[in-house]
């Protein structure tokens, strides 16, 4: 390898001033309006109306439960179907409306239910119980090619639970040291 060859770079402005003309030229063509000038979309936070829940029904009650899990690049939830007492799996579309998938978690009227997610063995559990009636447990498992959800075989499987349910969270304190 010999020297490098000075007559090559003669008459070429160096780098740093070709970078320094062209944020110019771009700086004078934005302030004259003839481009546009970079901005970033403001996000504005937005609200959809979900289900309506007549009020026998809460969609939730006082029990700090989980209805949601993801899976699958979506938010799925254990809900009442429209129409039904009954608790289905529904999926959250891109619009923001919930598909009712069909699936049915527990058909109990008024019943309330936690859902827990198992990356093990890739299927969701939802433990439920309604007024007057035992624990009820169903796993789900799901199909990605469908994107449908099906109760696991040997389940629902019921327990009982004997016994009142928890007590609301404002009487909890007061009956923990009463009883």
């Amino acid at each position: 390898m010999g020297a490098p060859d000075p007559s090559r770079h003669v008459g070429r402005p160096a780098r740093p001033l070709l970078i320094a003309v062209a944020g110019l030229v771009v700086t004078l063509l934005v302030g004259l309006g003839w481009l546009p000038a970079a901005s970033a979309a403001v996000g504005v936070p937005g609200s959809f109306s979900g289900h309506a829940y007549g009020s026998s029904q809460p969609p939730t009650a006082d029990k700090p439960q989980s209805k949601l899990w993801f899976h699958d690049g979506a938010w799925w939830a254990s809900m009442v179907g429209q129409g039904t007492a009954s608790v289905f799996v529904h999926e959250l579309m891109p619009d923001h409306t919930w598909r009712n998938t069909g699936t049915l978690v527990d058909s109990r009227a008024n019943s309330t239910g936690d859902a827990l997610w198992s990356v093990q063995d890739d299927r969701v559990y939802v433990a439920s119980r309604a007024p007057g009636s035992n624990l009820q447990v169903n796993a789900l498992g799901y199909d990605p090619t469908s994107r449908s959800w099906s109760v696991s075989p040997g389940f629902p499987v019921t327990v009982n639970s004997g016994g009142p349910p928890s007590p609301p969270p404002s009487t909890r304190t007061r009956w923990a040291i009463s009883g």
